[in-house]
């Protein structure tokens, strides 16, 4: 049976003010029946193969921008290989910035919230950020975050996730209560799901500075080896 082949993908996120990127997305995705696909579960990636693409992923990406983002669940973080390559990842970046952004996913082993913190401190003290993504949906809801705020660096709102545009009222309230809510505890806030022209002068409108999503562009195939199978094609 052929080894699975596991390749990062990247997608920028950018200061529309000053239009430059600040950072990069990484995205794990399989190559399986011809094409690239997200895994179906996050926790079943070996941390050997998780560890590996990172290092090799992030060393392509140093000097590119000023933050390089990795999705990766709680329980992935508590296997030791996982957390050495995101120490050696981060000493190689400098002064680039990693950001570990975490993923919803059942948890093998359930983790309090205390022990969570503890954790995330244990990152951080090293100099790599944490991010809390798709703030507003799944179990990153107010007030269940809270305790987090002061730990975390970043918090991300994704209108992709409920198909939403700032053209709808709600969810620009939404959104500007996560942006208040980052600005009140000095975190980075990151508009991601941006398509349209119209959510384009919206966050203009708003002063939603920093932005993720297909506008921009969509997420690239990092080639770490020349015969890597290429990109599929664009879908929307």
């Amino acid at each position: 049976m052929a080894v699975p082949l596991y390749r990062y993908f990247a997608q920028q996120q950018v200061n529309a003010y000053t239009n430059t990127i600040i950072g990069f997305e990484l995205l794990l995705k399989k190559y399986q029946d011809d094409s690239w696909q997200p895994p179906r579960d996050f926790n079943q990636i070996s941390a050997h193969i998780i560890a590996g693409q990172l290092l090799l992923t992030t060393e392509k990406l140093a000097t590119k921008a000023t933050s390089v983002s990795v999705n990766l669940t709680v329980d992935q973080l508590h296997r030791k290989e996982i957390r050495s390559a995101l120490q050696t990842a981060q000493k190689r970046l400098r002064p680039t910035r990693l950001i570990v952004e975490l993923v919803e996913a059942a948890a093998i082993k359930p983790v309090s919230l205390p022990a969570l913190i503890t954790m995330i401190r244990s990152f951080t003290d090293q100099g790599i950020n944490f991010s809390l993504d798709d703030v507003g949906t799944g179990e990153n809801l107010w007030p269940q975050i809270a305790p987090l705020l002061d730990h975390v660096q970043e918090l991300k709102y994704a209108l992709q996730n409920n198909h939403e545009h700032l053209t709808d009222p709600q969810a620009r309230k939404k959104v500007l209560f996560w942006h208040d809510l980052a600005e009140k505890h000095h975190l980075r806030f990151i508009l991601e799901g941006v398509e349209t022209p119209e959510d384009i002068a919206l966050a203009d409108q708003l002063a939603l500075d920093l932005r993720q999503g297909y506008y921009y562009g969509k997420p690239e195939l990092i080639r770490l080896t020349p015969d890597d199978p290429q990109q599929n094609p664009p879908v929307r």
